[in-house]
């Protein structure tokens, strides 16, 4: 009898080990999206509650005693992945405007440099902006 519907399948080991081996020189929040890239098509809704579960935990613990609090009271390893996570959304509707207007060669010109420098900017402002990055200080006028 097959076991299609485990939730650790043999497929799913497969996909972990090529993610793991060709995302060996990413950073660690880079190395986490690659994985839930990977595996969002047949694991999204077990990705979705991991999410919803984490994001709860650091609201109820924030400020607390219970780990390490940054500056702004959550995690840093959820720093990193919502820093991360705003700035792939951000390249992605980057991603999406150039290649509807320009078509998919746009980015083996040296052009979207500079955009991306622009967008990891606006990511750090977005952040700031809506409270979540409190380093940041801008300034009064």
């Amino acid at each position: 009898m097959a076991t299609t519907t485990a939730i650790i399948s043999s497929e799913f080991i497969t996909e972990l080990f090529k993610t793991v081996i060709v995302s060996t020189g990413k950073s660690g929040a880079a190395f986490f999206w690659e994985i839930i890239k990977t595996l969002w098509t047949s694991y999204w809704p077990y990705i979705i509650v991991f999410f919803v579960v984490w994001i709860i935990w650091e609201l109820a613990t924030k400020n607390g005693g219970f780990h390490y609090n940054s500056k702004n009271g959550f995690s840093p390893t959820f720093n990193r992945v919502v820093g991360s996570g705003v700035y792939i959304l951000f390249q992605g509707i980057l991603y999406l405007i150039i290649s509807k207007i320009f078509g998919n060669n746009a980015y083996n010109n040296i052009w979207p440099y500079p955009i991306h420098l622009t967008i990891f900017i606006l990511t750090g402002l977005f952040l700031n902006l809506t409270g979540f990055w409190v380093y940041w200080k801008l300034p009064r006028f």
